[in-house]
């Protein structure tokens, strides 16, 4: 008795074992998937920690971040990197708006500053080519 119930054990050890590969295969095959597809890949993260900021895709193809800080970032999809954009606000920007205008340059309006205060200053953010 006391070997089928080793041999039993064995057998469930086993097929639990066959079983994770499987399932760490086709995670590994998912995970495939996602690389070659580009979903999901590590860069270089932003100069200031944010919340409650915009994200506008400029005509030269980079991103204006604004707001959560007193400095805009750009973020340069080409190089994957962000840069400290010109100029600063003269306090955090929270839950602004940013507007991309037909000649190019943000907008960047309202919202709240960094003492929860209801903010109507503007912004013009005219990017570089």
């Amino acid at each position: 008795m006391e070997n089928k119930i080793i041999s039993f054990v064995m057998l469930v050890i086993l097929f639990s074992s066959i079983s994770c590969q499987a399932q760490n295969a086709r995670n590994g095959e998912r995970e495939n998937e996602n690389e070659k597809a580009g979903i999901i890949s590590t860069i270089q993260g932003m100069n200031h920690s944010r919340a409650a900021h915009t994200a506008t895709v400029l005509d030269n193809g980079k991103v204006l971040i604004a707001g959560g800080a007193n400095r805009a970032e750009i973020f340069d999809p080409a190089k994957n990197t962000f840069e400290i954009a010109e100029g600063k606000f003269e306090t955090a920007r929270l839950f602004s708006t940013a507007t991309l205008l037909q000649n190019g340059q943000v907008l960047i309006a309202g919202g709240y500053d960094n003492q929860n205060a209801v903010n109507s200053g503007a912004w013009i953010y005219k990017s570089e080519s």
